[in-house]
Parts: structure tokens; C-alpha cells; sequence
């Protein structure tokens, strides 16, 4: 039956609407499972959980790790420096002996190095 013979009878609400409502939801919902739930949003969503895991996975070693690192290595060196600062004329006089011992090593080696 046409378009026309069921407007001219008076049944388009009747019988077209309710089937194109129809056509129309079920197309919505297989575009719906195929396009969005499938590759579009879901894929969207597996990339988000992919890149999220991999920036708490750096977060966590490389972050955290680099400031652990830094923190184990100040303590000890914060504790020498105390102890450093807290000693005698006698002890500071050890230490800048052995830095000029350690800076005449370091230009005797690198006067070396320049006059081959």
C-alpha cells in the first residue's frame, strides 16, 4: 500500500507512525550497540584506562621513585654537614686540606689531558 492511498484513508497515525517509531528506535539502538558501545566510546574508554594506568605507573616510579631518591640521599648528607659544621678548627682544617689535596689532583690530571 502507497504513501498516498493510506493518507488518503485516514490511516497514517494508525499504522505508518507507530512503524516508522519503530524502524527509527531499533535503528537507534543497533547504531547505538554497534558504533558507540563497540569501537567509538568503548575503545575511547580502553585508550583512557591504557594512557591512566600508564601515567600512574610513572607517577609512582619516576615521581615518587626521583623524590625517594632525593630524600634518602639529603638525610645522610644533612646529618655530615651537621656534623661539619659542629666540629673543631682542627676538623675544619682536615677537610679544607684534603679539597685543596683534591683540586691540585684534578689540575695536575687535567693539565695533563690538555698537553697531549
Amino acid at each position: 500500500m502507497t504513501i498516498r492511498l493510506q493518507l488518503h484513508r485516514g490511516s497514517y497515525a494508525g499504522e505508518m507512525l507507530p512503524a516508522f517509531a519503530r524502524r527509527l528506535i531499533v535503528g537507534c539502538v543497533a547504531f547505538d550497540r554497534a558504533v558507540l558501545d563497540g569501537w567509538a566510546f568503548g575503545g575511547a574508554g580502553r585508550l583512557a584506562r591504557l594512557v591512566s594506568r600508564a601515567l600512574a605507573w610513572a607517577d609512582t616510579w619516576m615521581v615518587d621513585g626521583s623524590l625517594r631518591l632525593a630524600a634518602w640521599t639529603v638525610v645522610p648528607l644533612s646529618h655530615l654537614a651537621r656534623r661539619l659544621q659542629k666540629c673543631s678548627a682542627q676538623g675544619a682544617l682536615l677537610v679544607m686540606t684534603a679539597g685543596l689535596i683534591g683540586l691540585a689532583l684534578y689540575c695536575i690530571r687535567f693539565a695533563h689531558h690538555t698537553a697531549r
